[in-house]
């Protein structure tokens, strides 16, 4: 397969995981919330709309993710994959996944602290951890064996 490809394919399955993300982010999330409002006959109100506020601005991160691997694809598709950009952007792409994961979980322990959650959902929060941690630790990898290809390219 080509780099151009290669390129296509990559972008095809942001589109996809952008198409996922926001289902679940404006579609799936308000609906499974108002839902368990209703089933709970309204116990959870004052809980709603902070906890949508906070899967919501985890949203950003997950979008500007979605971008970088965006741009990491159109350099592929210039037959740059092995280059200092991609490695940049390989670094940030880990550096969200981090900050992603630490505001879902800060977020977690303030509202358990202000009674708007239970420690069930913070020790689920750690699944959200774990997820953002391994994407960071895959993006790093993948950022400094990249940057090492790129060094070896300029003196060859």
């Amino acid at each position: 397969m080509n780099c151009k490809n290669l390129s296509r394919w990559l972008k095809a399955a942001v589109l996809g995981a952008g198409a996922c993300a926001a289902f679940i982010y404006f579609i799936g999330v308000p609906v499974l919330g108002s839902n368990v409002m209703l089933i709970e006959k309204g116990a959870y109100n004052s809980c709603y709309r902070p906890w949508l506020g906070l899967i919501w601005t985890t949203a950003l991160p997950v979008g500007m993710g979605l971008w970088l691997v965006w741009k990491f694809a159109e350099n592929i598709g210039l037959d740059c994959a092995f280059c200092t950009q991609n490695a940049q952007l390989l670094r940030l792409l880990a550096a969200l996944a981090v900050a992603d994961g630490m505001l879902f979980l800060t977020g977690n322990v303030v509202y358990l602290a202000l009674g708007l959650s239970h420690i069930s959902i913070l020790l689920l929060s750690f699944v959200v951890m774990l997820a953002a941690g391994v994407i960071a630790i895959v993006a790093a990898t993948l950022a400094q064996l990249i940057q090492n290809a790129a060094t070896l390219q300029k003196h060859i």
